[in-house]
């Protein structure tokens, strides 16, 4: 089985197919100013040798507003059209279910708007992290001697969201499937 992974939402933008038998067939890396997923995902796909998708995988941020929006309106369609499932989760619970252990509880945080933070609390787990407290934007709470994750803090560690990371957690089935996303959009009722 092959996973198509997209992850936008930060400054640099990355497409990867990675392969059930645990490696990436091709991982593209781009500025999200410059780069779209449909060109890059082309750029992946046309690797030689290169399997087709039986599932696609998408961060949702937070980030870059723009390049989640592109990233997760490209992975809907291509799911879509092809008929294959669509994994989706927050850049938040993605770092925690890589880095944090069963039962331990991390702070995830990384850089917002100028002094605000993107930050939430889990609990690691086997199967996927339980979400302690929602992601928020503002000034983060003191971390109490819990190991931060992402790229603020003082005790923290540098981490995130690989396209390649999101295949490899889709093909192992720890990331929820996300069949709300694919719910057809709702016309405003005429007057």
């Amino acid at each position: 089985m092959a996973v198509l992974a997209l992850s936008f939402s930060a400054e640099v933008g990355s497409v990867a197919l990675v392969h059930s038998a645990g490696f990436v067939a091709r991982e593209s890396a781009r500025k999200v100013a410059g780069a779209t997923p449909g060109m890059m995902v082309r750029e992946v796909l046309q690797e030689s040798g290169a399997p087709s998708p039986l599932a696609v995988a998408v961060a949702l941020g937070p980030g870059s507003y723009t390049g989640v929006r592109m990233a997760v309106s490209f992975a809907k369609s291509f799911a879509l059209v092809r008929g294959i499932p669509l994994f989706a989760c927050t850049d938040h619970a993605a770092i925690a279910a890589l880095y944090a252990q069963d039962g331990e509880e991390v702070l995830v945080r990384h850089q917002g708007h100028g002094v605000r933070d993107y930050w939430s609390r889990y609990r690691g787990a086997a199967t996927w992290p339980t979400c302690l407290s929602a992601e928020s934007l503002g000034v983060a709470p003191p971390a109490d001697g819990l190991r931060v994750l992402g790229d603020r803090g003082s005790h923290h560690v540098n981490v995130q969201v690989h396209a390649r990371d999101l295949g490899g957690l889709a093909l192992c089935g720890r990331m929820p499937r996300a069949e709300l996303l694919l719910v057809e959009p709702t016309l405003p009722q005429a007057v």
